[in-house]
């Protein structure tokens, strides 16, 4: 088995050059990120910096989402919970 494809799908993805790409790009991009070990926060800054980088060269999507807005405000509390919210939460 390599990774999550039997043998024989292993092959076929092989074949097909447009899922090969796709897979081998994700190999790839897989082994850029686990080369780093950084546990200081500098490190973990540039990781996410890197992360969000990636996120905001992403192309738009093609078709967005249709997404009504809210027929109403949700309640907000900006106080802590009460003993009896916090029990009736965890009934639920």
């Amino acid at each position: 088995m390599r990774g999550n494809l039997s043998e024989q799908n292993y092959g076929a993805v092989l074949h097909n050059p447009e899922i090969s790409r796709k897979v081998l790009e994700a190999r790839e991009a897989s082994k850029r990120q686990n080369w780093r070990s950084d546990t200081d926060d500098e490190g973990q800054k540039k990781r996410w910096i890197d992360h969000f980088q990636e996120l905001l060269k992403r192309l738009a999507p093609a078709n967005p989402m249709d997404i009504s807005p809210a027929t109403s405000n949700l309640p907000t509390k900006c106080c802590a919970p009460t003993k009896k919210e916090i029990s009736s939460a965890i009934k639920q």
